[in-house]
C-alpha cells in the first residue's frame, strides 16, 4: 500500500512576521480544502501563501514528518556531530528521482530544526545549499 501524497502549506501575513501551517492530502486540495483555511478567520485575512512543500513520506527520528525545504539536522560519528542539510527534491540527469539528505538520514538519525521559510537564517548554516 503507498503511502499518501501530502503537501504542508505556509501562509505568512505581509511582514513575514507571523506564519500559519497546515498539511493538506492531494484529495483535500482538489477539493480546495486549502482555500477555506483563511476564509472565516478575519485575523488572517492579510496572510497569503509562501509555499507548498511536498511530503518525504519518510519521518525524523522524533517522528515529525520531513517535508521539502526542511533543514535537517544530520548526526555522525555516534551523535556527537552533526551537520544541517535541506531537503530538497534532485532533478539532476545523475540523481534525478530522489530527496537530497534523506540518504544520510537512512545511516545516521536526522532532526527537523526548521524550514527555510519560517526559519531563514537557516540558510546560511546548511552545508550545500
Amino acid at each position: 500500500m503507498s503511502k499518501e501524497i501530502k503537501f504542508k502549506y505556509i501562509w505568512s501575513n505581509p511582514t513575514k512576521t507571523n506564519f500559519l501551517t497546515e498539511i493538506f492530502t492531494l484529495d483535500q486540495i482538489e477539493h480546495g480544502d486549502q482555500f477555506m483555511v483563511l476564509d472565516n478567520q478575519p485575523f488572517f485575512r492579510d496572510y497569503r501563501v509562501i509555499a507548498r512543500l511536498q511530503s518525504t513520506t519518510l519521518l525524523d527520528k522524533n517522528d515529525k514528518e520531513i517535508f521539502d525545504d526542511h533543514v535537517l539536522k544530520i548526526y555522525y560519528e555516534g551523535n556527537q556531530r552533526s551537520y544541517l542539510k535541506k531537503v530538497k527534491w534532485l532533478n539532476d540527469p545523475i540523481n534525478k528521482g530522489r530527496w537530497d539528505a534523506l540518504d544520510n538520514c537512512v545511516f545516521t538519525s536526522c532532526e527537523i530544526v526548521g524550514n527555510i521559510y519560517e526559519n531563514p537564517e537557516l540558510i546560511t548554516e546548511v552545508k550545500n545549499g
